[in-house]
């Protein structure tokens, strides 16, 4: 069994750092308020470099997925360090009826709490809620599978070494860079469009070191970017479904994106992503068009 290095307070209030094998850009989540048998509680704080705002200042809303995921992370690190354990690491492989109600910007402090639902071998179900003040962000269902110990990646907060700094430039804006082809428009309903993310992306850094991977809001936020362009409009993303992330996205692979419009319904669409033919990812969006704020 391996053993965990290094001090850590004995009760929450504990930082994140050492709990989860984030590091920053990536690791949003600073602190773990509480934990009982089921769950717990940890919180954010918006700060003005986070590199997944938006033009005004506000927090992408797939980003509220990784928020739940390492709330849950430090949750499961917090036990597995009472047990005298390393930190394993935990992918996000699904999620559903994941709703999405409102807006994080700079300076908010976010409190995200978990609640274990089931679990089946090494896969848990838990639901999570994201809220600022009395406004509810998110909410929904997430599926976790945990690594086995001494899987990658480590937990290791103290390696911050060849990490990135944030460009400055919008989430979107650093998708449509990684495009590989122009969006090819099929159909009325039917776009598709290749990325292929060089390894000094924003978001492999920090997820994990060691074994950079693609995260799963990030794939979610490549579909709203390229109905985005379907639409000739920017949308704002209502709700998340029938999400599976089957497989792990690595630098300088070529990722194509399917998305498929309901020809009875715009406002729903279907996402699929594969690698060399093979799928890796898909999932259900409800989306809404982005009022305009004369100005």
């Amino acid at each position: 069994m391996n053993k965990p290095s290094g001090s850590y307070p004995k009760n929450p209030p504990a930082p994140v750092a050492g709990l989860v094998p984030h590091r920053r850009p990536v690791r949003l989540v600073e602190q773990l308020v509480s934990v009982h048998a089921g769950g717990g509680r940890a919180t954010a704080v918006i700060q003005k470099d986070n590199p997944f705002l938006t033009p005004d200042g506000a927090l992408e809303p797939s980003t509220y997925l990784e928020l739940i995921a390492q709330a849950f992370g430090a949750i499961q690190g917090w036990h597995d360090r009472q047990q005298s354990r390393a930190p394993r690491a935990g992918y996000l492989v699904g999620a559903d009826g994941v709703g999405f109600a409102g807006t994080a910007r700079i300076g908010d402090r976010l409190d995200i709490t978990i609640q274990k639902i089931d679990a089946f071998g090494a896969f848990i179900l838990v639901d999570g809620r994201v809220t600022a003040g009395n406004q509810r962000l998110a909410a929904g269902r997430l599926k976790i599978w945990l690594a086995p110990d001494g899987g990658k990646p480590t937990a290791n907060p103290s390696q911050t070494a060849g990490a990135v700094p944030p460009t400055g430039l919008p989430l979107k804006t650093l998708i449509q860079n990684a495009a590989a082809q122009p969006p090819d428009q099929i159909s009325a309903e039917h776009i598709q469009q290749s990325f292929c993310f060089p390894p000094d992306f924003v978001a492999f850094q920090g997820h994990f070191p060691g074994d950079p991977l693609l995260p799963a809001f990030l794939q979610v936020a490549m579909g709203q970017a390229v109905l985005e362009i379907a639409q000739q409009t920017p949308v704002i993303l209502e709700r998340l479904d029938k999400a599976k992330f089957r497989a792990p996205l690595h630098p300088d692979q070529t990722i194509r994106v399917d998305c498929r419009l309901a020809a009875t319904d715009a406002r729903q669409a279907t996402v699929a992503l594969t690698v060399t033919g093979r799928p890796a990812a898909s999932f259900h969006l409800t989306l809404s068009a982005m009022s305009r704020t004369p100005g």
